[in-house]
């Protein structure tokens, strides 16, 4: 019996001792592949930091390389395409599911009343939490109905595994969006648009240039800053 015991003791550690093995060659092996930083964006790759964050949150399907060359300890993994027509939002609390682009649904069950959430674009790139990886900020619309069309910013963090959509902060009532762009040395979002002046009806077109600035929180949340 303690034979017995003795023998499969011996075979649980060889095991385990076959898989560090192996694991550890494969890390190994995927080190020693190298890239540069031209041939990473010609194969479909985008080049990522890894100072800031961890080397393993990636599979062995993702890894393109090292990248030589650069001046940071930089990989090349592949890009997952997201598409901001065919995704789901958070608005106000409620999430929204666009196909192509569009996506209605009633205001409540059994309602006529629909609301109708559109994507409208602006799109800009840029890192806007620190982790080296580019991220995409674009707006879109919702409306439930009456007069108002609600704008709003949303964020897509590009992730090692994938992408990560942020909640949707409102931007405006109405207003004449002009560009979105990313300061990536602040990491902060800016949508600049036209409001109206102050005590102008609706029915007026927006004429006063206004800025939104936003940025990611750690949690991942999109929130505005004091202007």
């Amino acid at each position: 019996m303690r034979k017995l015991k003795l023998i499969g003791g011996m075979v649980v550690v060889i095991v385990l001792s076959a898989i560090y093995y192996f694991a550890n060659q494969s890390n190994v092996e995927l080190q020693q592949k190298t890239i540069s930083s031209e041939d990473c964006v010609t194969q479909g790759g985008e080049v990522v930091n890894t100072l800031n964050g961890p080397r393993q949150n990636y599979s062995s399907d993702q890894f393109l390389g090292e990248v030589a060359g650069l001046r940071c300890p930089c990989i090349c993994l592949k890009s997952v395409v997201f598409d901001p027509k065919n995704t789901a939002y958070e608005i106000e609390g409620r999430i929204f599911t666009l196909i192509n682009g569009v996506s209605e649904v009633e205001a409540v069950p059994g309602s006529a009343s629909k609301i109708t959430t559109r994507y409208f674009g602006n799109e800009a790139t840029g890192d806007l939490n620190g982790d080296g990886m580019t991220d995409t900020a674009f707006l879109i619309t919702q409306d439930g109905g009456g007069s108002g069309t609600f704008y709003y910013a949303v964020a897509v963090l590009k992730t090692q595994n994938g992408y990560k959509t942020t909640n949707a902060f409102f931007i405006g009532d109405r207003i004449a969006p002009q560009s979105t762009e990313i300061n990536v040395s602040a990491m902060e979002l800016h949508v600049n648009y036209a409001e109206r002046k102050p005590g102008e009806p609706m029915t007026v077109q927006p004429s006063l240039g206004a800025v939104k600035l936003l940025k990611v929180t750690p949690e991942g949340k999109l929130t505005g800053l004091m202007q």
